[in-house]
């Protein structure tokens, strides 16, 4: 995290601390939430949560070479080497880490399991291998 980053997160994390210190009982816990969130994102001007990283991400993804050939079909594909080598860096660059394991199911089925990462937030996929 570079400085400018460390400095808006800095002033965001204060102005979340005053508006979820403001005790008025007629604002609910939601409009609160919803207050902090929106001064979060006014002073920190940065996203606000795994959807708005993430788009802000794919705006700088490129598409990945097709450097690999499908001797079957007669086609080029980016494997999924390529494919990672292109997106991961954007990815870090919004502090979203992409984290892929297996798992292997009661039944025998091998499953990949990929998350996306930031913060406390995640988006999880499952997918039979």
């Amino acid at each position: 995290m570079n400085e400018e980053q460390t400095k808006r997160r800095r002033k965001a994390q204060t102005a979340v601390e005053f508006q979820t210190e403001y005790d008025d009982p007629a604002i609910d816990d939601e409009a609160k939430l919803r207050l902090a969130r929106a001064t979060m994102r006014d002073i920190a001007t940065g996203p606000v949560c795994i959807a708005e990283a993430l788009a802000a991400a794919q705006l700088e993804i490129a598409d990945p070479a097709k450097d690999s050939t499908n001797p079957h079909f007669k086609s080029k594909y980016a494997d999924l080497a390529t494919v990672l080598k292109t997106v991961r860096p954007t990815l870090a660059k919004h502090g979203i880490a992409l984290v892929q394991t297996t798992r292997v199911e009661d039944d025998g089925r091998l499953i990949l399991v990929t998350r996306l990462l930031w913060g406390d937030e995640e988006i999880v996929g499952y997918y039979p291998v």
